[in-house]
């Protein structure tokens, strides 16, 4: 398995691939992203299959042709943890994360957890 930071087209697809119960095909992905083209997203799976972050789990017909249903090898949890853990690509990941999908909430939460940590290290430096 190849894990690196993903791109913002590999997020996208990947997100719905986490959020979902079931496999999904290209058609069905790109249904739920808006402005992403089918090919976009075969593209886009095509590289995460080759390098081991999903797998091929069913074939379904879809309308005259034959898809592939897709599901994620490593949960969200891992890859978040695993990339986290790398210094570099942390602070990458943290401004992708505000940058493409925080809510007021998740920004409010983690302002609360930045200002933890900074008083943490303060009061341990006296």
């Amino acid at each position: 398995m190849k894990l690196r930071k993903f791109t913002k087209k590999e997020s996208l697809v990947m997100d719905k691939l986490w959020e979902s119960d079931i496999p999904m095909t290209a058609r069905e992905i790109s249904g739920i992203i808006p402005g992403m083209s089918v090919y976009s997203v075969q593209q886009v799976l095509s590289r995460l299959l080759e390098d081991g972050i999903i797998k091929v789990t069913g074939l379904t017909h879809n309308k005259n042709s034959i898809a592939r249903q897709y599901v994620p090898i490593i949960s969200e949890a891992k890859y978040l943890a695993l990339i986290m853990n790398n210094k570099n690509t942390g602070l990458q990941f943290a401004t992708n994360f505000v940058e493409t999908n925080a809510s007021l909430e998740e920004l409010t939460e983690l302002q609360s957890m930045i200002q933890s940590k900074i008083d943490e290290i303060v009061e341990n430096k006296k």
